[in-house]
């Protein structure tokens, strides 16, 4: 198997260097099919329409303007509930269009069409409501109903997910029966999460679709489709479409698209003549990211980096809609190695980074951090921590979320920070019936905590002999603890004992009570100590064969800089999970949040945002109206300022250079883990298999 992994490497190098030398300047010159796109946002309805009592079941476009469909319950006097809908206007007014109808639509979404019907749909039905209210006739489809659009001539067609084929489907809807027959139904592709986030359009002769993708258009006459505008070819992210509720095309270049109390336009341009392209090669794939993690701090970074520059264009990519992950990762890694790839690339999306630095790569950033007066000294320490060589600075990250490691007293008894063998020693000799951690940890987990913060594994690497011994009683220890501490479902009665906690923001608490409830801070053990790790998968590398280097580090520039105090915009809202690592950043954001508290806003199921001050993550339900909203805690103090200020001067990132040989660790102890090998079995393996990549490296 690892012999036909070679081969393929191999011969796909092969061709990409075959691909490089014979390609035309006009062939491959960046630009030609990238997009600017211009983003104008504009307020459609006010604080107090958008925050009323009207509950949300719509919103289309109707003669050219935007309304939405509000309902409103009612009892009745034999004790029931009904609803009135009213069509809410951008100009504040609303008029009654749909009184007394049952109160079971209120879990529907109604689309009124041109002759006064409604549709209504929910899951996998679709019914029809006359202009009186009356319901009519209803139908179903094996799967799901996401969107309904009407076209000039009064033609109506609905959006659906076909569960057997697991497809999007477009269907003609008949406009007496509601009926959605196969006979004019266009299956178009796959889709992730049954099409949540898409929503179709009329044009002519075409119906546009928008999802996170970009914008496409479907031929009414054969159902092919045809690219409008792909998102991942432009700086611009789709940033949550489920909370999307229409969009129209305005003309070719242009579209715009509501959601809440916001109408976004959009336009774009070809960057082919005017701008320097720089690829920025992301982890996030391009087809709807629905359920990934999609850093909306580094959008907005992108976004205003494009409107100041007139030179440079960051264009963010990730991997195709057929590729996995690794296969994303493997082909970015031979296109570098043969002098092609990416400008920028977040190192979760390359291989072997360290391999990468060796080769010169990967570019040296100090001369260029020096001509721009970015000094160290002005950033807490993760910010140049991941991908270094010694002084060397190969990467940047530039925001941290510190996560820590918190153990009861009672386990560590008067050594409140432990070395590794010391810690080892306690897990060996406790007695009580405890499971490793509060995130159920496996064995893989456990073990990358006792490793993955040392440089040379405890001893077990000597770099500079290139030599390495795994059979030590320090590392059979680790291997018996990682298998005896994992999570199964027979240790349901066990309670954990570490917890491992992310600082999320300012007024998480969590950390903090367990300190006044018994624990103590360990954090992840180092060399030099223990501290709170962090997360470093978006720390941020340019490619030393890049044509454009110095617009590169500009970008990179901008996000240790002016980039760094967008964290006190509303950014925080989406995202409430990381900090700067600009220090005056930092100190600024803690001012702001003192003097103007936090506003949190999210949405519930059918769109309707939520205020709330001084918010925590943690969403409560509100049983009594039937949305989410959020507690209200404490302002923020100067001391829990400087205690958080302190937890990120002492957060760390792991060594990056370790990483290779701890996925060989991780994949050999495996075998121990499941029980189909003898730790004596797996050492010599994994001591075969280090050795040998330590003396490649020589």
């Amino acid at each position: 198997m690892k012999k036909n992994q070679f081969l393929l490497v191999f011969v796909m190098c092969i061709l990409c260097i075959f691909c490089t030398a014979c390609g035309t300047e006009e062939e491959t010159g960046k630009g030609r099919d990238y997009y600017a796109i211009d983003l104008v946002t504009e307020t459609l309805f006010s604080r107090d329409a958008v925050h009323n009592e009207l509950r949300l079941l719509g919103t289309q476009y109707i003669d050219g303007q935007v309304v939405q469909m509000r309902a409103e319950s009612r009892n009745q006097e034999n004790g029931g509930n009904v609803v009135d809908v009213y069509a809410c206007r951008t100009d504040g007014s609303k008029e009654l269009v749909l009184e007394g109808i049952s109160a079971e639509y209120q879990g529907y979404t109604l689309f009124q069409c041109a002759d006064g019907d409604w549709l209504a749909y929910a899951g996998n039905e679709l019914k029809k409501i006359d202009s009186n209210g009356e319901t009519g006739v209803h139908t179903h489809v094996n799967g799901r109903v996401q969107d309904v659009c009407q076209l000039a001539d009064g033609t109506i067609y609905a959006l659906t997910y076909d569960e057997e084929s697991k497809k999007l489907v477009l269907r003609k809807v008949d406009e007496e029966t509601a009926e959605m027959g196969e006979r004019d139904s266009f299956y178009l592709y796959e889709a992730s999460n049954m099409g949540a986030g898409m929503h179709i359009s009329e044009g002519e002769d075409v119906v546009y679709l928008l999802s996170e993708t970009g914008i496409q258009s479907i031929s009414l006459k054969n159902g092919s489709i045809s690219d409008v505008v792909l998102f991942q070819k432009t700086g611009f992210t789709l940033k949550n479409s489920i909370a999307l509720e229409t969009f129209r095309m305005i003309d070719e270049k242009q579209a715009e698209l509501a959601k809440g109390s916001k109408l976004d336009r959009i336009s774009w341009t070809n960057l082919a003549e005017d701008r320097k392209v720089l690829i920025f090669s992301t982890y996030i794939a391009n087809s709807s990211t629905l359920g990934t993690f999609r850093n909306q701090w580094l959008d907005i970074c992108v976004a205003e980096f494009n409107k100041s520059q007139e030179e440079y264009y960051v264009v963010l990519e990730g991997q195709e809609e057929d590729e996995s992950r690794e296969d994303r990762m493997k082909r970015t890694t031979i296109e570098l190695m043969t002098g092609g790839g990416p400008d920028i690339m977040e190192v979760s999306s390359i291989e072997n980074g360290a391999d990468l630095i060796e080769k010169g790569i990967l570019l040296e950033l100090n001369p260029y951090m020096e001509k721009s007066g970015i000094r160290e000294e002005d950033y807490f320490p993760a910010a140049f921590e991941w991908y270094r060589s010694g002084e060397s600075i190969y990467g940047i990250t530039a925001e941290i979320q510190p996560i820590e490691t918190f153990f009861p007293k009672w386990f560590l008894g008067d050594t409140e920070e432990p070395t590794i063998e010391e810690l080892v020693d306690l897990l060996k000799n406790c007695d009580r019936k405890v499971y490793f951690s509060n995130l159920r940890w496996p064995e893989m987990h456990i073990l990358k905590y006792l490793l993955d913060g040392s440089g040379n594994l405890w001893g077990m690497i000597d770099w500079t002999e290139s030599k390495c011994e795994f059979d030590t009683p320090l590392f059979r220890d680790m291997l018996q603890i990682a298998k005896q501490y994992a999570w199964d479902e027979k240790k349901s009665d066990y309670e954990p004992l570490a917890h491992i906690i992310a600082q999320m923001d300012f007024y998480d608490d969590r950390g903090f009570e367990l300190l006044d409830n018994g624990y103590v801070s360990v954090g992840r053990f180092f060399n030099d100590g223990v501290h709170p790790v962090s997360q470093a998968y978006e720390t941020i590398v340019i490619n030393a064969h890049s044509e454009y280097k110095e617009g590169a580090w500009e970008f990179l520039q901008y996000l240790l800089t002016e980039g760094q105090y967008k964290f006190c915009s509303d950014f925080r809202v989406m995202t409430p999970s990381t900090y700067p690592v600009n220090k005056a950043a930092y100190g600024d954001w803690v001012l702001r949040e003192m003097e103007e508290g936090s506003i949190y806003y999210i949405l519930d199921a059918k769109g309707n945002p939520v205020q709330a001050y001084k918010a925590s993550y943690d969403p409560i339900i509100d049983t009594e109206n039937g949305v989410e909203a959020y507690r209200e805690l404490y302002d923020l103090t100067e001391e829990r300022a400087k205690e958080i200020e302190n937890i990120l001067e002492m957060t760390r990132q792991v060594p990056s250079e370790i990483l290779p040989i701890l996925e060989m660790i991780y994949e050999e102890a495996d075998a121990y883990f499941a029980g189909s090998k003898t730790i004596e079995e797996v050492i010599p393996i994994i001591e075969n298999r280090v050795q040998l990549y330590l003396d490649e490296r020589k």
